[in-house]
């Protein structure tokens, strides 16, 4: 399936969005999240992943709009990759379904923040833990 028939970017209250066109499933496989890796040790910014090997990345749309939530419906996954011929490898970020998605439904992660880049949350989850911060992390802030 084409990726704009599945979901599409839209308007939301903390700016945009990555919104379901089409009903996905329990481990269901959202998309590869793409966009450009970068190596330097100082980079940073409200988007990027670390990929834990040095490396970050910075993702392109329509990944890059996927919005946090306390209660998220997707996680994001590392798929690594060997090529036995070069001997090298890759690792690629993955978008998965964790619990069912409906058609309208904003697909949210939890960005699991450490306690130094936490911020104000305001995903509305009805067990919203008031800051973006990974749960282990909450009692640093509070």
């Amino acid at each position: 399936m084409n990726m704009n028939s599945l979901i599409e970017i839209r308007e939301t209250h903390v700016g945009k969005g990555v919104f379901a066109k089409h009903r996905f499933l329990v481990t269901q496989l959202v998309g590869t999240i793409e966009g450009q890796q970068v190596s330097d040790p100082n980079y940073g910014s409200a988007y990027c992943f670390d990929l834990e090997n040095g490396m970050v990345l910075e993702p392109a749309a329509p990944f890059r709009y996927v919005n946090h939530s306390c209660d998220p419906n997707c996680e994001i996954e590392f798929f690594d990759e060997h090529d036995p011929n070069t001997e090298q490898s890759s690792r690629s970020l993955i978008l998965m379904v964790c619990r069912e998605i409906q058609v309208g439904e904003e697909l949210t992660i939890d960005y699991n923040w450490d306690a130094t880049n936490a911020i104000r949350c305001l995903c509305g989850a009805e067990n919203c833990r008031g800051w973006i911060v990974a749960p282990e992390e909450l009692a640093e802030i509070k």
